[in-house]
Parts: structure tokens; C-alpha cells; sequence
């Protein structure tokens, strides 16, 4: 797809509600835009729905009734492969495999027959957020929390997509380490264009240039 239009919203809601299984109710008849071409925050806390909420942008939950609109196109109307390479959701705990650094960087790439960079872009890559050194072929399972965050939030932007959904990724960090993903993004949003959601409990990003809304009581409000 395109950049879309300035115009008109990133993802629109229309009359969205979920229940767990449980009969739990999430969201009932939800109904919001999110802009185009802007860096979003989406703060609440925990068990609030925020997580939720970008599963169902990301097409890994269905909506109980409802539609997701992105840039005009329907969920129903975009085949759900291409919507997830167009969408990329990152988690709070990443699966982390068996592998190297390496492998584990470039496997959105491998699958998506993409093209894959030299060791030199992936170290060059690694050091806007990383301080200490870490070898391509090092076991990804054996690094900590913290760092298999990063290594997912590089993973996924690798790939290049259009909107980067990320789902209390920092949530293992300190201070420091934190501080260094939000430059981080801020640079991807500006410089190369993307569109970011961010779902935190934490003030990542709160000092930042960025549009806000908060979640509570099933309900999803802008923040002033």
C-alpha cells in the first residue's frame, strides 16, 4: 500500500466489541480513529486492554462483532497475511528460539524471501540500542529479558513495515536502556516515516511529541 492519505485515519474502529471466553468484556461497540502519520501512545493499567486492543489491530484476535478499518481498507477485505506484513505487533515477553542473534534478527526476512543485509548493517543496527557489545553469533535464548526485548523491537523493524505496534516492549528495561528505545523511535517516526502505537503502563514517551489516549473502564479517550 501507500503512504495513505493525510486526510483520512491509520486504523478506525467501528463499532468494535470483544469478550474472553469467560464472558469478559473488553471493548463494546468501541468506536475511535487513530491519525495517520503520527507517533500514538496508548497508556492504561494493566489488565486494562491495552494489549487487547493491538491484538485486534494486528489481526491476531476477532473482533465479536464489528469492523478495523486500515487506510480505508477493511479487515475483511485485505487478506490477513498481507495485512500482518503491513502490521507488525510485537509483544511484552518475545518467543525466543534456540538460535544465534543472527538467525533470530533476520527471520522476518528469511520468511518473507527478503533481502538479507551483511553483519555490518545487523551489528550497525544493534548499536542505536544497544551500549554493550553483543556477537551476531551468540545464542539468543542465553541473553537476558531485557535484550531479547530489543532484539524483537530490531527484528520487527527490520522487516520494514508500514506500522509498528508495540505492546509494553520495554517493560524489562531500566532507565538507560529505555531512554535509548525511545530516541529510537522518535527517529524512526520522524526520519523514516513510520507509524508507531505505543501500549505502556510506564511514561515511556510521555516527554515526547506524540499523541496520546488512554484506556479504562472498557472505554478509550484521548489525553489532553
Amino acid at each position: 500500500m501507500d503512504g495513505g492519505n493525510p486526510y483520512s485515519p491509520l486504523f478506525e474502529m467501528r463499532d468494535v466489541s470483544f469478550v474472553f471466553p469467560d464472558g469478559h468484556v473488553v471493548f463494546e461497540s468501541l468506536n475511535i480513529r487513530f491519525p495517520d502519520h503520527q507517533l500514538i501512545t496508548i497508556h492504561g493499567p494493566s489488565g486494562s486492554g491495552k494489549s487487547t486492543l493491538l491484538r485486534l489491530i494486528a489481526r491476531l484476535l476477532a473482533p465479536a462483532s464489528g469492523d478495523i478499518i486500515y487506510r480505508g481498507i477493511s479487515s475483511r477485505e485485505m487478506d490477513p497475511l498481507q495485512w500482518r506484513k503491513e502490521i507488525r505487533y510485537i509483544q511484552q515477553a518475545p518467543v525466543v528460539p534456540d538460535s544465534s542473534v543472527r538467525s533470530f534478527l533476520v527471520f522476518g526476512l528469511t520468511m518473507m524471501k527478503k533481502h538479507i543485509p551483511p553483519d555490518s548493517v545487523l551489528y550497525r543496527s544493534m548499536r542505536r540500542l544497544f551500549d554493550e557489545e553483543i556477537s551476531l553469533d551468540t545464542s539468543a535464548r542465553n541473553l537476558s529479558i531485557g535484550q531479547q526485548q530489543r532484539l524483537a523491537l530490531l527484528r520487527a523493524a527490520i522487516t520494514d513495515p508500514a506500522v509498528l505496534l508495540f505492546d509494553e516492549s520495554t517493560s524489562a528495561l531500566d532507565s538507560v536502556a529505555e531512554r535509548k528505545v525511545e530516541e529510537w523511535i522518535l527517529d524512526m517516526q520522524v526520519n523514516e516515516g513510520k507509524n508507531i502505537l505505543v501500549a505502556t503502563h510506564r511514561n515511556l514517551l510521555r516527554d515526547t511529541d506524540c499523541i496520546g489516549y488512554r484506556i479504562e473502564q472498557a472505554t478509550i479517550r484521548r489525553e489532553p
